[in-house]
């Protein structure tokens, strides 16, 4: 379940609440009662990580083969076309 945080506009109190998505926002302050609570926004605490998740939302560019030494290319496609 995501924490919410919240502030209330009448007296300042700032708080976090373990709430269910589906739940309805808080309204009452626990500190002075008012119906003066408002949910803040703020950015999610998560990261995704591991192949195929870009920071950027842009897909990675895979570099181009490198040629080795001996003038074969390191791309699969490239070398198994004398095979055939």
């Amino acid at each position: 379940m995501p924490i919410y945080p919240y502030v209330c506009q009448s007296c300042a109190h700032e708080l976090e609440a373990l709430q269910k998505s589906s739940e309805p926002a808080l309204i009452q302050c626990p500190a002075c009662g008012e119906e003066k609570l408002v949910k803040l926004l703020t950015s999610p605490s998560f990261h995704l990580s591991g192949s195929g998740w870009f920071r950027d939302e842009k897909s990675a560019k895979s570099a181009p083969a490198q040629p080795v030494a001996n003038g074969v290319s390191n791309n699969n496609k490239d070398n198994n076309k004398d095979k055939n």
